[in-house]
């Protein structure tokens, strides 16, 4: 799975800054949301509600450009073309063997 740091940027981090003031994840502060995203997920005050950082995580991976897609092995071997377009829109390709993810796929930064 893609560490939540790897899906911030620049507009990323002036949106949640408006979201923040907006209170749109509880009272986290957009300090404190900066440090949730950067450390990939650890909370890091014990007296902030884990809802909003669980609606703060959705938030930034649902609405990232470079979401995740799930591709089977076998789709690999018959759409390999389709999937390395996708990976070059920016998406991030997991190949699945029987359920489990066994590779990921994205651009170089």
């Amino acid at each position: 799975m893609t560490e939540l740091k790897d899906l911030l940027t620049p507009l990323k981090i002036q949106e949640l800054k408006g979201l923040s003031e907006t209170k749109k994840f509880g009272k986290i502060s957009f300090e404190s949301a900066l440090k949730f995203i950067l450390t990939n997920g650890i909370f890091p005050e014990s007296n902030s509600s884990a809802q909003g950082y669980l609606e703060l995580e959705d938030w930034l991976r649902n609405s990232s450009p470079t979401a995740q897609l799930k591709f089977s092995a076998t789709d690999l071997k018959n759409k390999t073309g389709e999937i390395l377009d996708e990976v070059l829109r920016g998406k991030v390709v997991i190949i699945e063997k029987h359920g489990r993810p066994i590779a990921e796929i994205k651009r170089p930064l």
